[in-house]
């Protein structure tokens, strides 16, 4: 049979032949957001978009999501290294909280860090943490040019405590080094050559505490007082025939020997002990006060429900300082020793036969036997104050050590 096919494809309308130049003009009916696209129906989506939807803005199915920002610090989580502080976001500043990274900057704050191992950081007021003999609590080295403990002055001169045995006296300087003057007659002033972190002199022996919590004993031991434990100490207080120490455990452990009395403390534990002649006061844990010794004069008779903060042993009296500022007293009162002016006081002293307080207006005021002056406050601001049998000894606000009343051992002629 004849094929007629060709002959109905040369037949066909001319319009029909035309359609194809006209889709290369404007798109009718469905536009790039309809259907047709003029990529046709289905794209690499499977939409008439390229984006997957019909369009690129009005459908639920679009690119754009919700940044959380959980702590309201202005910061999203997609930025927020923790989006659960407000303090930590990026160009916080960085800051002594306990977080290492404030400002998500992926770099950890120095400050928070202990990196020389001494045990104090940046935020701990450490000065220089690359040096692990620097930290607040060190000793400040004389000489060396270095600011060691860190309070901002370098090779301060001075002495930072003070205090006196029966006639002598023992002050620690800036550089932790002891100087010592007055009655040497057992060798009581004749200081080993070596730092300290605290000194206390008694009647004819000297205790030093070394910073590692060591202790050395020096001077008179006919009663073994200056027999120091090999324990580790946080305080300590020599009196006339034995000493005693507040250990690391909160212990309190006393060597030498008592008269009219045990020198063994109650079993408990202490956050302070102070020593006087013949009898020793403390503060236990739990805040009661305790007395040990002789009792003479009642000097262990600590008044019923006393709550004190600070105890003071003298020669046979012992005072407490009060909460609130108020000084009680207890024991013998011969010279009006325990006979405590009106006043609110920052601290108290006992000495043998006087007793000393500064006020909270950082007046120091003494009462009791003054009979060769000991009792003589001169004109000064002071910090701390100690007495011996008959004189007294001031540390400044200015560093400086002045002392007052008897002076037959030299025990007043501070050394320049």
């Amino acid at each position: 049979m004849p094929r007629t096919t060709a002959r109905w494809l040369f037949v066909l309308p001319i319009g029909l032949l035309l359609l194809p130049p006209a889709c290369k003009g404007t798109i009718d009916d469905d536009d790039a957001t309809g259907d047709d696209d003029v990529t046709g129906d289905d794209d690499a989506t499977g939409d008439d978009d390229t984006t997957g939807d019909d369009d690129s803005a009005d459908d639920d199915d679009d690119t754009t999501s919700t940044v959380v920002d959980a702590d309201g610090d202005g910061y999203g989580e997609d930025v927020d290294c923790n989006d659960g502080n407000a303090a930590v976001h990026p160009g916080a500043e960085q800051a002594c909280d306990g977080i290492m990274d404030n400002d998500c900057d992926g770099a950890i704050d120095p400050n928070e860090v202990d990196v020389d191992g001494d045990g104090f950081t940046g935020c701990d007021g450490d000065c220089d943490d690359t040096d692990a003999d620097t930290h607040p609590y060190a000793i400040d080295i004389y000489g060396d040019g270095v600011d060691n403990d860190c309070d901002g002055t370098v090779d301060e001169d001075g002495y930072v405590a003070v205090d006196a045995g029966r006639d002598h006296n023992c002050a620690l300087g800036n550089d932790a080094y002891l100087t010592c003057w007055g009655s040497n007659a057992m060798g009581q002033a004749f200081a080993p050559y070596e730092q300290f972190a605290e000194v206390s002199a008694g009647k004819f022996h000297t205790c030093g505490r070394r910073n590692d919590g060591t202790v050395s004993c020096w001077g008179g031991n006919q009663h073994g007082q200056s027999n120091a434990p090999p324990d580790l100490f946080v305080q300590i207080s020599a009196g006339y025939h034995f000493t005693c120490g507040l250990t690391v455990d909160d212990e309190v452990l006393c060597w030498g020997s008592g008269i009219n009395g045990p020198i063994t403390p109650p079993v408990e534990t202490y956050n302070q002990v102070s020593v006087g002649h013949y009898h020793a006061c403390a503060i236990t844990t739990g805040g009661e006060t305790l007395c040990w010794g002789s009792n003479d004069w009642g000097e262990l008779d600590v008044p019923q429900g006393a709550d004190f903060v600070q105890v003071i042993a003298g020669g046979f009296h012992s005072c407490g300082l009060t909460p609130s500022g108020d000084i009680v007293c207890w024991g013998n009162n011969n010279f009006g020793q325990c006979n405590v002016p009106p006043a609110t006081f920052q601290w108290v002293d006992c000495t043998i036969r006087h007793t000393c307080a500064l006020t909270v207006d950082d007046e120091l005021l003494c009462w009791g036997l003054n009979g060769d002056g000991q009792c003589n406050v001169p004109p000064a601001t002071f910090v701390q104050h100690t007495g011996g049998h008959d004189h007294s000894c001031g540390l400044t606000d200015e560093g400086e050590v002045l002392c007052w009343g008897l002076n037959d051992q030299g025990q007043c002629n501070v050394p320049q």
